[in-house]
């Protein structure tokens, strides 16, 4: 791509020195990884300055290099110009890249907590419902058969995009990104097309590098205020529920029914080789027990599953059931085959299917 097409990207960035028609083959603001017709990127980070590393960038191959101020460089290598270099890097990086959060739907979480348990329960809902998942997290950046532990809870611009790229080459449909404070103040998602972006909490954390709680939140407001209304996606959307907002497990009050839904979730996401299902619908009521038993059903399939149950109802399609007594194994076989057997399965089975008779007639 050409130096002048990769900076239509940029607003306000300008070629102030030597030819604007260079071939740019990647864009990077990190010395070690200039290669060959790079744009190397000045950024002033939080450590040292971009600025001392643009020689050894030039002598790695770089091109062009991109600055807020005015650089020296040697003949043949193009100066550029840009308002702010943080969020320059990241929209050039999106763009070399053939901007790749535009083919596909992105989901961007911010907050103190909550973020991982949402991406997690995000990628289960994909999945569940026949999308290709990608996640971006604390934990580890994931799709397909690709799965690498992560430096930071969201990475840096240029690998953000790479990332998107590799994901979108993947057949990857739908994003689940934890978008970190850090992230938002230094623009790493710059230049990334959001569909939706959820809020999830705010409590004093990260103020060493903040400062205060106001700082914080504006922060955290970037992704609101500035990102999702810069998207081109329509439509879009954006959830939250103010400062008080508590997401996951922790600090929030939650019925049985969905605390099971939740660790269910988070079980099938890691789409392990045995499942083990103890009491897995107990607490839910009939209607949605029959819709999570549909879906179990469906992720059993190939792997080995094993449910311990009260709930006769639950595991009646079950390939073999085992009847415990006392710790003994008293019976085992399909159901068809312990309800002909007239033993203590079928008994139980008499007992729940009249108990819930009882209770059908009542609500009547």
């Amino acid at each position: 791509m050409t130096l002048a097409s990769l900076l239509s990207a940029v607003p306000g960035a300008s070629a102030v020195k030597g030819p604007a028609d260079a071939e740019i083959a990647a864009v990077t603001q990190d010395s070690r990884s200039a290669a060959a017709g790079a744009l190397f990127v000045v950024v002033k980070g939080t450590k040292a300055d971009g600025a001392k590393y643009v020689q050894d960038a030039i002598a790695k191959g770089s091109v062009a290099i991109a600055s807020e101020d005015d650089l020296d460089v040697p003949a043949g290598v193009t100066l550029v110009r840009v308002p702010d270099a943080r969020r320059a890097v990241a929209l050039l990086a999106s763009r070399i890249h053939g901007d790749p959060s535009a083919d596909m739907a992105v989901y961007g979480i911010t907050g103190t907590n909550g973020k991982t348990t949402g991406t997690y329960l995000a990628e289960g809902i994909f999945r569940a419902a026949n999308g290709n998942p990608g996640v971006i997290g604390t934990i580890s950046y994931r799709y397909a058969d690709v799965s690498t532990v992560a430096d930071n809870t969201t990475p840096d611009a240029v690998s953000v995009q790479k990332i998107l790229s590799q994901m979108r080459g993947a057949g990857v449909t739908h994003v689940a990104m934890e978008v970190s404070s850090h992230a938002l103040d230094q623009a790493r998602v710059d230049g990334t097309a959001f569909d939706v972006v959820a809020f999830t909490n705010l409590t004093r954390d990260h103020l060493d590098y903040h400062g205060d709680m106001e700082t914080y939140f504006r922060s955290k407001r970037r992704l609101f205020s500035d990102l999702l209304g810069e998207s081109p996606k329509s439509p879009r959307a954006a959830v939250a529920q103010g400062f008080e907002t508590e997401v996951g497990e922790r600090g929030l009050k939650l019925s049985g029914g969905e605390k099971q839904r939740v660790a269910i979730a988070r079980t099938l996401v890691k789409n392990p080789p045995i499942l083990l299902l103890d009491e897995a619908t107990s607490a839910l009521d009939t209607r949605t027990e029959q819709d999570i038993l549909a879906t179990l059903h469906r992720v059993s399939t190939g792997r080995t599953s094993l449910s311990i149950a009260h709930r006769l109802s639950t595991i009646a399609d079950a390939d073999r059931i085992l009847v415990l007594d006392q710790g003994s194994l008293a019976e085992q076989g399909t159901h068809t085959e312990l309800l002909r057997s007239g033993g203590l399965y079928a008994a139980m089975w008499a007992r729940q299917a009249e108990a819930s008779e009882e209770l059908g007639e009542a609500a009547e």
